[in-house]
């Protein structure tokens, strides 16, 4: 999805749905009801090779940990790749997005019948599925929206921006109610191994923020 950028840049966020709210401190607001397919349109929706890749990184963790699979969501398909190509075009990081949308609002103004959890990630070193995986694995609070039980679907999205300020934006929006129409897939369960994460360029901090729905914008610690 474009051209690769130059860039040490990385960051990482996450928004969470449900039970998570309360041992994590965020929130995952569910928004007002919204009409299908409003300022939600992408060029295209379906998974590239590194998006499909991805899939399968994240249903084998959650089947080595005994969850189930997650189906795609192709509501979730396009509110995720909408995300990205917005962080990367407008020149954002945030689980608010530049029209003031939580995941879960723009998720419905996606045409998905409910609210949505949320990781996101940016920067040229995890422009792959394997780096941007082990990255959200090696995050607590990313890791744990990777192993929710109760969520039943996955949009995934990959974006690359040129000039922008990551090069490759990475939304990935979590549901409860399967709208995918399909069974997920099966999957033999793994031991899986811990991986850590991606390490930015030498000296170049890698920036950690934990969005909140109801407060504009985010707040940045440096992460490891």
């Amino acid at each position: 999805m474009g051209r690769r950028r130059s860039s040490g840049a990385l960051a990482l966020a996450l928004t969470v749905l449900g039970s998570l709210m309360l041992s994590l401190g965020a929130l995952a607001q569910q928004g007002s009801s919204a009409r299908a397919l409003t300022n939600c349109t992408v060029s295209d929706a379906a998974l590239d090779g590194e998006e499909q890749a991805f899939l399968g990184l994240i249903n084998e963790y959650r089947a080595s940990n005994g969850l189930g699979s997650l189906a795609v969501s192709t509501a979730l398909n396009r509110a995720s790749a909408w995300m990205s190509r917005d962080m990367g075009v407008n020149a954002y990081f945030s689980h608010t997005d530049s029209l003031g949308r939580s995941p879960s609002t723009r998720a419905m103004n996606c045409d998905y019948p409910s609210g949505a959890g949320e990781n996101i990630a940016g920067g040229t070193a995890w422009n792959s599925a394997q780096s941007v995986f082990d990255g959200w694995k090696a995050s607590p609070g990313h890791n744990t929206n990777m192993l929710t039980g109760s969520y039943r679907v996955i949009g995934i999205g990959r974006v690359n921006v040129a000039g922008s300020p990551y090069g490759w934006y990475w939304t990935t929006d979590f549901g409860t109610v399967d709208d995918s129409g399909n069974p997920p897939p099966t999957n033999t369960p793994t031991n899986t191994p811990t991986a850590a994460a991606t390490s930015p360029a030498t000296n170049t901090p890698t920036p950690f923020a934990t969005a909140t729905p109801t407060t504009a914008g985010s707040t940045s610690t440096p992460f490891a």
